[in-house]
């Protein structure tokens, strides 16, 4: 109001934040309306808490920067594994995670293909292939056979893995967050992200990194259905040069005896070896084709 009455141009609404007495900070929008009569500066102002707002838009910008960040890597990269290494550096930049490991489900074996932060003794007990079992106490596997997320708020205290209380404590690790990979109800995978007491996971970033899983679940499928084209091309050409080299050569000794025996042999003779030559003919005629179109036929 007295910016008013000094004659600057104040905007009719800006934000702000503020401290709550909870000791929360608040984004808040102002409105300003003059309702002053002429001459006269006299300012009601509205004020409006726009705190979920702003982190609404905040996640939605995070979440297409996410969404660009994996759909380059999928295109980049032609093996789960180049994958899997870019999405867990990704994630560990993007969601300030201490540990973050990824691994592919093969049928029933979980085998890791990437992770960062783990020491050596952590790594040891945490990184391994990983039988897909009820028996098993790991959180992968829970939410492989579950197929839904899970989530530990204090490792350290957790019953289920208190075989490794000791080295939980001793990195002083608290929130394990575990995200099954699934699309189209194909589970392909497991990302799990561990943070410690410095680096909290908070709902947001659970909920944008569980946005994310099926994208990347989509590049796991992606990369899998080019590996096995690669894989179904290789056994083609394969069979093609198989075929070339069993079929073709004894075809061309045969035809080049066929040549000579017509040559030497009674003309009351010729005219079966002929048969016999147009025949193998005929055969040749049908292998390339197998081999250089994939049809059987002349």
């Amino acid at each position: 109001e007295e910016a008013r009455k000094r004659g600057e141009k104040i905007p009719e609404r800006y934000e702000f934040r503020i401290i709550s007495k909870d000791g929360k900070t608040k984004t808040v929008e102002v409105t300003t309306v003059n309702i002053g009569k002429k001459g006269e500066v006299k300012v009601m102002g509205i004020l409006r808490d726009i705190t979920e707002r702003i982190k609404a838009e905040e996640e939605v910008l995070k979440l297409s920067e996410l969404y660009l960040k994996i759909s380059m890597s999928i295109n980049r990269n032609d093996s789960i594994e180049k994958f899997g290494e870019e999405m867990i550096e990704i994630i560990k930049e993007a969601f300030e995670c201490d540990f973050a490991n990824f691994f592919i489900c093969d049928e029933k074996v979980l085998i890791p293909v990437a992770h960062i932060g783990y020491p050596p003794d952590l790594q040891n007990i945490s990184i391994k292939n990983i039988k897909i079992d009820e028996s098993q106490p790991w959180e992968v596997v829970k939410a492989c056979l579950s197929k839904k997320e899970r989530y530990v708020e204090n490792l350290q205290e957790y019953e289920p893995l208190s075989f490794n209380r000791d080295l939980y404590r001793k990195y002083n690790l608290r929130e394990l967050y575990t995200i099954p990979l699934i699309t189209k109800n194909e589970l392909h995978g497991v990302i799990q992200v561990a943070t410690s007491s410095k680096n909290v996971l908070p709902n947001e970033k659970r909920r944008i990194l569980s946005s994310i899983s099926e994208e990347i679940a989509a590049g796991i499928a992606k990369i899998k259905a080019e590996e096995e084209m690669k894989r179904v091309l290789e056994e083609e050409r394969r069979f093609k040069m198989d075929t070339s080299h069993y079929f073709f050569n004894p075809i061309t000794i045969a035809k080049g005896y066929l040549h000579l025996a017509m040559e030497e042999a009674p003309e009351e003779c010729k005219k079966k070896i002929e048969s016999a030559y147009h025949a193998i003919t005929r055969v040749e005629k049908v292998v390339k084709n197998v081999t250089q179109r994939g049809e059987i036929r002349e």
